[in-house]
């Protein structure tokens, strides 16, 4: 949620000052660290560790030298996080902003994040408003923090204090519709202006009530009388330990884990990462790591329902797999299993080299692999046809087939959701070897800018599409434009490659390209960002060429930030 701030923060400040205390005193557990896989930068300036920090999939980070940014040089926040797992350390040194608003007010926090911080080390980080302004997963095991306007953190999402000293003009933390567990006694006052909800954990005993839409882990909780909590989608509570006053939890689309049991039904994501002792899915129930995040097993990994790993994710599991059900992958790679492999269930995963699928399954790895699962969703969306359905009136996707480019036009202009618009109004092109069931799609495609053909009067209609051409296709759906110099068409990788597109894969030209390829990288595109634009799959729905019901069911909606 981003912080309306200007407007009222006059009359929040006012009413701040008569606020009571309230003491609490906690229980001291192990500090939890993400993202120290991540090579460790040493910054030492504002614009480097701005640069660090908000990179999406995470960052590790070291202070080389005291960190101050200029007064109003980057607007309200200095570093804003906007999503991944992100360590730093403060090594001794400080990071501060602040600067003098209009209203003669100490204005500007160092740090903004939504995604999953962990912070270590002696040091400081000082703030002219808040020190850290926290709408994820926050994690401090060191060092002091200072708001001088407000409060030290700001929480709507969870906050976990296992070291420090924390310090603001009106309280340590001012929580809104959040969590904050203080595990060794640093917070002394709580604010909570506008009433909007929140939950602390003192001792082990959760008061208040809050929407979850982070990641919290903990181990001992009690919910007292009047307490409640709803798990949103993009939340999940993880208890290690026990769970007293679980009716008084509220599950709508977030997940509940206690002692490594997922206690709820249906299909759901985990946005952070997450290390467990233990792992146990039940039967009906699909688990999905979204997002260049991490699942961790210490133990063993038991599975009746589906696991799927996927947009950059790794699951490691140092026990046994016991697998009855189905783990997805997109890479063998991204599932590692120290121990045993055991059980009848399936592994799913798209084996060989990406962009031309060479393992002896015919299919790229196991039969309903990476290509599979694209080409269901995209049929669930309504983005994808098959060539016909089985005799149990399935739908019969031919993925080994390699499309023409009238073909792969076609699909592309399916993937668009414009199918209909394509079908019903008249599109003059002037290419002479289209096929008469194509000329709708082509003429459409040509119109939109979408395709230039191979010359003046020839499509090359019947030619089979490479690897680059159906790339430059989806660059173009995307808003991007060779004509004006966004990419090459005929080296697409240098763009795919930076939006995430492609990811070291779909690299070599020559390689035999097939439906099931369309069908990944449209999969894909779905979830990138349109040049200066929402994500594909937003666009979309709010055109109406998606419902975001279906969007839901293949649980892509964190791709869709607003709905008109």
């Amino acid at each position: 949620m981003q912080h309306p701030k200007k407007m009222w923060r006059s009359m929040v400040l006012a009413f701040l000052l008569g606020l009571g205390w309230i003491a609490m005193s906690f229980a001291v557990q192990t500090p939890v660290v993400y993202g120290a896989e991540f090579n460790e930068t040493i910054v030492t300036t504002p614009e480097e560790l701005k640069r660090v920090m908000e990179n999406p999939v995470g960052s590790h980070v070291k202070l080389g030298a005291n960190i101050t940014f200029a007064p109003a040089a980057y607007g309200e926040d200095a570093v804003v996080i906007p999503d991944g797992n992100h360590l730093l350390n403060l090594n001794g040194y400080t990071i501060q902003y602040v600067y003098t608003n209009g209203a003669n007010e100490k204005d500007g926090s160092p740090i903004r994040q939504t995604g999953t911080l962990t912070i270590n080390g002696e040091g400081s980080i000082l703030g002219g408003y808040c020190a850290i302004e926290n709408d994820g997963q926050l994690i401090i095991n060191g060092g002091k923090y200072t708001g001088l306007a407000a409060s030290a953190i700001r929480t709507q999402g969870s906050t976990t204090i296992n070291g420090g000293t924390l310090s603001g003009r009106f309280g340590e933390i001012w929580l809104e519709n959040g969590v904050v567990v203080d595990n060794i006694g640093a917070v002394k006052r709580i604010n909570n202006p506008f009433k909007s909800g929140g939950i602390r954990i003192e001792n082990g005993v959760a008061t208040g009530s809050t929407s979850l839409n982070s990641m919290l882990v903990i181990d001992d909780v009690t919910f007292a009388p009047g307490a409640g909590m709803t798990i949103t989608e993009k939340g999940a509570l993880i208890v290690n330990g026990t769970l007293v006053g679980e009716s008084q939890i509220n599950l709508q689309g977030g997940i509940l884990i206690k002692n490594g049991l997922v206690a709820n039904q249906g299909d759901f994501y985990i946005s952070g990462n997450l290390t467990l002792d233990r792992l146990e899915i039940p039967e009906g129930v699909h688990v999905m790591m979204m997002d260049y995040y991490d699942l961790t097993i210490r133990g063993e990994l038991v599975n009746h329902g589906t696991l799927t790993i996927r947009n950059g994710c790794r699951l490691m599991v140092h026990g046994n797999a016991l697998n009855h059900g189905q783990i997805n992958s997109d890479r063998g790679e991204d599932v590692t299993i120290h121990g045993s492999r055991l059980g009848d269930g399936l592994y799913s995963t798209r084996e060989g080299s990406p962009g031309g699928p060479e393992s002896g399954d015919g299919m790229g790895g196991t039969a309903g692999g990476r290509m599979e699962r694209a080409a269901e969703e995209l049929y669930t969306l309504g983005l994808f046809k098959g060539t016909g359905t089985d005799e149990m009136g399935q739908p019969i996707y031919d993925l080994m087939t390699a499309p023409t480019r009238q073909v792969a036009i076609t699909m592309l202009v399916r993937l668009l959701g414009k199918e209909e618009e394509a079908m019903t109004k008249e599109w003059n092109h002037p290419f002479t070897d289209v096929d008469s069931w194509a000329n709708s799609y082509v003429g459409y495609a040509y119109a939109n800018g979408l395709t230039k053909g191979m010359s003046d009067h020839q499509f090359g209609a019947n030619q089979l599409v490479s690897t680059y051409q159906f790339l430059t296709f989806a660059l173009r759906a995307l808003g991007y434009d060779d004509s004006q110099g966004d990419f090459k068409w005929d080296n697409p990788n240098l763009l795919t490659e930076e939006i995430k597109l492609t990811e070291g894969d779909y690299q070599d030209n020559n390689a035999p390209f097939y439906r099931g390829d369309v069908a990944i990288l449209s999969h894909l595109a779905l979830q990138r960002d349109m040049k200066n634009g929402p994500s594909l799959m937003e666009y979309l729905v709010n055109h109406g060429a998606v419902q975001m019901e279906k969007v839901r069911q293949i649980g892509l909606d964190h791709v869709v930030q607003n709905q008109k």
